[in-house]
């Protein structure tokens, strides 16, 4: 092997060398150079003291120690660039150490993002914050009632149905129109659209109401109009209602209750303008009258005959019945058999005959 060769090899080894050999070699080095001066120095000091002759031997023998000096630095200097233990087992000391420094740098990294983070927040002035609160609760109320309509939950409904006698809940639930598929939010919103829905579409209903009750409840309220009579027309009776209106479907006459009013009317409008007339008459009265004919004379058109239970019969004109009838009740005492009270004109009475 050539002397460049020996020396590519050795700047190859000092190359892999670790950090800590290399500084260790010149550590070394740099030691047998100073004992090497040293050693040079005494060799000097004892060449002075002695003679020429002696002087020319002590030069070879120097010259013979300086190659072995330089033979010994250059094993120890390949001693240095071989590893031992000590050194193996330092530098796995360092590897340990390094991952240790590595922790705690990134630790402390992570402590001054925290407070960089921290300190960011505090310079946020509460100005902004006010700015920004309207956006975000109307962004949230948005956001929950998005997931509100898309639940199941937004169509919940439970309907209670009360004050209906003639009309069933089916029956109001459908002429209110209110839908399974329709939104608990709407039904909400539509409430007084639904109970006119309700009221027009029954002659039964007088007044339909419907309240809201916390969470999903809707409470209808019905109240229906009363029979006042019946109407006998064609050997059929039909219901007359406090409205005036009358029901078109017949009642058998085993449905009619024991004592009611019996109407006879050719002309419907006198029927309903009656009933009218008699919403402002005692309970007394009314439940001692019979029947009710349209019995026009020359001088009145409009007079009506009222048949009472106790066989007394009353003539008015149908546009003074509010006015005339409750008069009967001051009369009648005064009657001592069965006869006839004529308000047509004044009022008085005769027996009848």
């Amino acid at each position: 092997m050539t002397k460049k060769k020996q020396e590519d090899q050795k700047e190859q080894e000092i190359e892999k060398l670790s950090e800590w050999q290399k500084r260790n070699k010149e550590y070394l080095k740099k030691k047998a150079q100073e004992e090497a001066e040293k050693v040079k120095e005494l060799a000097e000091q004892k060449k002075q003291h002695l003679p020429n002759s002696e002087k020319k031997k002590v030069e070879k023998n120097d010259e013979s120690a300086e190659e072995v000096t330089a033979d010994t630095q250059e094993n120890e200097s390949e001693e240095a660039e071989k590893p031992t233990e000590t050194e193996t087992s330092e530098e796995e000391q360092d590897e340990p150490l390094d991952k240790a420094a590595l922790r705690k740098k990134k630790k402390a990294e992570r402590k001054q993002a925290k407070r960089e983070a921290k300190e960011t927040r505090e310079q946020i002035a509460p100005r902004h914050v006010y700015r920004a609160l309207p956006v975000l609760i109307l962004s949230s109320i948005l956001l929950i009632l998005a997931v509100y309509f898309i639940s199941p939950y937004s169509k919940l409904k439970n309907i209670e149905v009360t004050g209906n006698k003639q009309l069933s809940k089916t029956e109001v639930l459908d002429a209110s129109s209110i839908q399974k598929e329709d939104y608990t939010l709407t039904t909400y919103l539509s409430q007084k659209a639904h109970a006119r829905n309700i009221k027009l579409s029954s002659l039964w209903v007088k007044k339909a109401e419907i309240s809201y009750q916390f969470p999903i409840t809707f409470k209808v309220k019905v109240t229906e109009y009363t029979v006042v009579a019946y109407d006998y027309s064609g050997e059929q009776y039909f219901l007359v209602l406090s409205s005036g209106e009358e029901i078109a479907t017949p009642v058998k006459k085993s449905q009619l209750p024991k004592s009611y009013i019996t109407l006879d009317f050719s002309d419907k409008a006198m029927l309903k303008k009656f009933v009218q007339q008699l919403s402002g008459i005692s309970n007394t009265i009314k439940s001692e009258i019979q029947t009710v004919q349209h019995t026009p004379s020359k001088a009145t058109e409009d007079l009506l005959t009222i048949t009472m239970t106790d066989g007394n019969k009353i003539l008015v004109p149908l546009s003074e019945v509010a006015k005339k009838l409750p008069y009967y009740e001051k009369i009648k005492p005064q009657l001592t058999e069965t006869s006839v009270v004529d308000m047509e004109a004044g009022i008085f009475s005769y027996r009848n005959s």
